[in-house]
């Protein structure tokens, strides 16, 4: 539950660092469309991860956000992060100019799940308890971290994402957000 928690912090920062001056300017078609997109990441995750146990043979029953099993697999515990970092890569060979709000909410929480799994450690199922060397750890770090940088980065280039600065929020206060391009 804590991940799924975390996750709406996310979203609730971008979503209201970006928000305009005026509520009425919103488009909440948008917003619902970006909303959709983290929605659809956390099933192709979770989905992944079902797929997989079906394929090798391993029972697993549905825990409150979590799948539960008494036999996991390296297979199995990356199969999420790997269903994030494939509908990534389908969606970024989407033209930028018609990836739309559904595309941008997608690829930001399946970037967030790439990084946040291996540095956060919150959730010890998936990541956290491979059994794997330290050395196959660490490559697999650097895969999900790398690859989830390089889709924000690739956001950003597409004009999906942008850094900004903004003033005046809080009384003037000085404060940094992200400007989704929905």
């Amino acid at each position: 539950m804590k991940k799924y928690l975390i996750a709406a912090g996310v979203v609730t920062f971008a979503l209201v660092s970006s928000v305009p001056a005026s509520a009425s300017d919103i488009d909440w078609r948008k917003v619902g469309k970006f909303l959709g997109g983290v929605v659809s990441s956390v099933v192709i995750h979770e989905g992944s991860h079902y797929l997989v146990a079906k394929a090798e043979g391993i029972d697993i029953e549905r825990d409150g956000t979590d799948w539960t099993s008494d036999k996991y697999s390296t297979t199995l515990q990356l199969a999420g992060l790997i269903g994030n970092a494939v509908s990534s890569e389908i969606v970024l060979l989407i033209p930028a100019e018609r990836r739309g709000s559904f595309c941008s909410g997608l690829l930001m929480a399946n970037a967030y799940e790439e990084i946040a799994y291996p540095t956060l450690g919150y959730n010890e199922k998936d990541f956290g308890n491979l059994e794997v060397t330290d050395s196959e750890k660490t490559l697999y770090t650097g895969v999900f971290l790398s690859h989830g940088a390089l889709t924000l980065y690739r956001m950003h280039r597409a004009d999906q994402l942008r850094p900004s600065f903004w003033f005046g929020r809080v009384q003037g206060a000085p404060g940094m957000g992200l400007t989704w391009n929905f």
